[in-house]
């Protein structure tokens, strides 16, 4: 399953979405809409979910719930504007929010806190992003950049982690010096030092990836187990359209990336 997370549009739809979004199977906007016109553009692309924020004082979106309790591709998900007021309890996977402006996707205490950033063109944000979140059972976010806030017209790419400042997944520049990079993921552990080893290669030459710590999710590690004939093994790299690198040098990963 695939779902589009959005939040803070404060009244604005970009006209980008319409692609980013073209196969999901929801959306699910984290609050500060600003229009009703915005539920209806989302509307047409994909079913939505949504929660009030603190702009969101008039007509149908006064009447949004605050909070929202919902099991989609298997994971139990809770969707509140302010961080603050999730409260998860022990049936908790993922909490989604907004309010903050700024994306993040943080694993804590094994739930996924996603915040998708702000799509719209209000707010001290400098990038307008908004998420594309895989959910089979286990949670894949994969944020994208809809641009600079001030201008319209730029192409979609992963934002770089010293824009964004993400925490826990670690994302570079899909568009460095013109070069488009593959969707890489990563199986990691926080105590395996080749993890930090081959998380630094691909942070210091601009490579975007996700991160996903086979602790903080138990049931990745059967992933991890499948690819490695049962053994569980990190890192291990998958990098979609190419190798699957398990434990590689900063050589290997060069070689199968195309980075000198």
């Amino acid at each position: 399953m695939l779902v589009g997370v959005i939040s803070d549009t404060h009244g604005y739809v970009d006209p980008q979405l319409a692609e980013i979004f073209r196969d999901v199977d929801c959306i699910i906007h984290a609050g500060d809409i600003g229009a009703g016109s915005v539920l209806d553009n989302l509307e047409a692309i994909a079913p939505v979910l949504a929660v009030r924020g603190n702009v969101d004082r008039e007509g149908r979106l006064l009447a949004l719930p605050e909070r929202i309790e919902v099991s989609l591709g298997g994971l139990a998900i809770v969707v509140v504007h302010r961080v603050q007021d999730a409260h998860p309890d022990a049936e908790t996977q993922i909490v989604i929010s907004g309010h903050s402006h700024r994306p993040v996707t943080n694993w804590r205490d094994r739930i996924l806190y996603l915040n998708p950033g702000a799509a719209g063109r209000q707010g001290f944000h400098r990038e307008r992003t908004a998420c594309r979140l895989g959910l089979d059972g286990v949670a894949i976010p994969e944020l994208v950049s809809l641009g600079p806030k001030s201008r319209e017209g730029s192409r979609p790419r992963t934002p770089s982690q010293k824009e964004l400042a993400l925490t826990s997944q670690n994302v570079g520049d899909s568009a460095t010096g013109g070069h488009t990079w593959p969707k890489v993921t990563m199986y990691t552990t926080s105590w395996c030092p080749d993890c930090r080893a081959s998380k630094r290669f691909l942070t210091q030459n601009g490579v975007p990836f996700t991160e996903i710590d086979i602790e903080d999710q138990p049931q990745t590690a059967e992933i991890v187990r499948r690819i490695n004939n049962g053994m569980r093994k990190v890192p291990t790299v998958v990098i979609e359209g190419g190798p699957t690198l398990v434990e590689p040098s900063d050589r290997e990963l060069g070689q199968a990336l195309g980075v000198a």
